[in-house]
């Protein structure tokens, strides 16, 4: 999720683009889909599908991209923003670091650590806050504010 000045702004999930037949994945005509499938039946090609890597030969888009598109599809900008925070599941990879620096994202939160030293160096050079949770402690804290 996108948040411009504490307002949200845009969401995005795992997805194919809009407009895109979200059948074609269970079709198998994402190369990376099928790489995957490959590398689970032959442990050889394993080592050669690596997270995060190959997205060119994906159907899906990841959501960090997903929602900077809603973000223009919905009209929304940051282009006068304050603080412009992006709420995410895991530390985005090198990718969709490169379109989160462009929109001017300030703040990054995190509940898990993906290792791409690319991202951390892209935030640090743009001077991202990067905030990685512990989701359990976060959780917690959470639940005893509501209780």
């Amino acid at each position: 999720m996108i948040f411009i000045d504490g307002r949200q702004a845009s969401q995005g999930w795992n997805s194919p683009p809009k407009g895109t037949d979200v059948s074609e994945c269970k079709r198998k005509s994402c190369q990376k889909n099928n790489d995957m499938i490959t590398a689970s039946k032959d442990g050889a090609y394993a080592a050669a599908i690596v997270s995060g890597m190959n997205m060119e030969t994906a159907i899906c888009t990841h959501a960090e991209a997903n929602a900077i598109a809603n973000l223009e599809y919905m009209g929304n900008s940051t282009r006068n923003a304050k603080e412009v925070l992006l709420a995410t599941s895991v530390v985005p990879c090198s990718e969709c670091a490169k379109l989160i620096v462009s929109i001017g994202v300030t703040h990054v939160i995190t509940f898990g650590d993906y290792d791409s030293p690319y991202t951390k160096m892209y935030f640090k050079n743009a001077k991202i806050k990067l905030e990685i949770l512990d989701r359990k402690k976060y959780e917690k804290e959470e639940l005893k504010r509501l209780i």
